[in-house]
């Protein structure tokens, strides 16, 4: 069982350096790592049990486990490839629930829709004339867009002031002052 043992060492360790080196080249982040079946809104990934670092870690452990096994306790070897597995699946969903799936949390989309726009705030770039258009920059999803504008109320609005997004369409979105905001959404609370 050592030769077993040693080619899981030697083995895991060389494929867990040649990931590192060559990950972004050969795209194991993208391939194995999403191997699986999406269920639900978060997307249960019951295929990352089969992420490299998960599979990797546990076939290493799992050789290094029935090394100390076989040099420190006196097991038969069948019990010791038992055991040693258990401490490589511990260790396998440790890493799984340490490292895996936080990275995968922790995956921000920079991506959104234009109907997200409507009710967001943001600042005249262009100036936006009476009739045409400007533009302005709003931050939405943790990064800045900018978005060609027409005034919603026929208004130029100069560059610099701050708007509210009224509404989106494909191509621009209307928007008014964000004072003027403040002020239709008095009005309309105050006639209910």
């Amino acid at each position: 069982m050592t030769e077993v043992y040693w080619t899981c060492i030697v083995g895991g360790s060389l494929f867990s350096l040649l990931t590192f080196l060559l990950s972004d080249m050969l795209h194991f982040h993208h391939g194995l790592g999403h191997v699986g079946v999406d269920a639900g809104h978060e997307g249960l990934q019951l295929g990352e049990i089969f992420h490299p670092v998960v599979l990797v870690g546990g076939v290493t452990v799992f050789g290094a486990a029935g090394i100390v096994l076989e040099r420190t306790a006196d097991y038969e070897p069948f019990p010791e490839a038992i055991l040693a597995m258990l401490i490589a699946m511990v260790v396998s969903i440790s890493l799984y629930f340490l490292y895996v799936k936080p990275m995968r949390n922790r995956e921000n989309s920079v991506g959104y829709s234009m109907r997200e726009l409507p009710g967001k705030i943001g600042a005249v770039s262009t100036t936006i004339p009476a009739v045409g258009y400007g533009e302005v920059i709003i931050t939405i999803a943790g990064s800045n867009t900018c978005q060609i504008a027409a005034s919603m109320d026929g208004k130029p609005i100069r560059e610099g002031e701050r708007i509210v997004v009224v509404e989106a369409n494909d191509h621009a979105v209307l928007v008014v002052l964000l004072d003027e905001a403040n002020a239709i959404e008095t009005k309309s609370s105050a006639g209910r």
